[in-house]
């Protein structure tokens, strides 16, 4: 037996997949330029020969480890590299214990809502919005509060702020 909670987001989770799996099918149909697929936010191009060269160098270099385990944050010194670019890209002082480091977005979006919010709390999200966000709210035990966007779809600024309560 499973709970009916869980199986509720199973099957909004084979609903976007099932949208994913659709896409595929119409890019073989009508061609891969043809077909914009938003559904998991995977990217639309193939990494630079630049990227996959210093992949193919990162794995010859003989680094004791470098397989193994990281710090849960991510590497020192990836931190650090990426805490100065970001300082001198956006013009503010950032250190690299500042920064963590987790593979993909949501990832880094559950973390950010344990780490901040308590059971019962609310995020408010525009709307329309990624079916994923419900779930990553499931898993800090919050719920999700939809707000509308505007008619181009940009953030309403004013009903953000009258959606906002002491469980926001």
């Amino acid at each position: 037996s499973i709970a009916t909670k869980i199986e509720n987001y199973m099957e909004a989770g084979s609903w976007i997949r099932r949208m994913f799996e659709e896409g595929d099918q119409l890019k073989r149909q009508y061609g891969e330029e043809n077909v914009y697929d938003l559904t998991l936010g995977n990217p639309m191009g193939d990494p630079p020969e630049e990227f996959r060269r210093a992949l193919r160098d990162a794995l010859e270099e003989p680094i004791p480890g470098k397989h193994g385990y990281m710090p849960n944050a991510g590497y020192p010194s990836v931190r650090s590299k990426l805490a100065a670019y970001l300082a001198e890209e956006h013009g503010v002082p950032l250190e690299g214990r500042y920064v963590v480091l987790t593979v993909g977005a949501a990832g880094a979006l559950i973390d950010a809502f344990k780490s901040v919010m308590n059971p019962g709390e609310e995020i408010l999200t525009p709307s329309p919005y990624f079916v994923g966000y419900e779930h990553y709210a499931f898993i800090a035990d919050a719920t999700i509060k939809t707000v509308p966007s505007d008619a181009k779809f940009h953030l309403d600024v004013s009903a953000i702020e009258d959606a906002i309560w002491e469980k926001t």
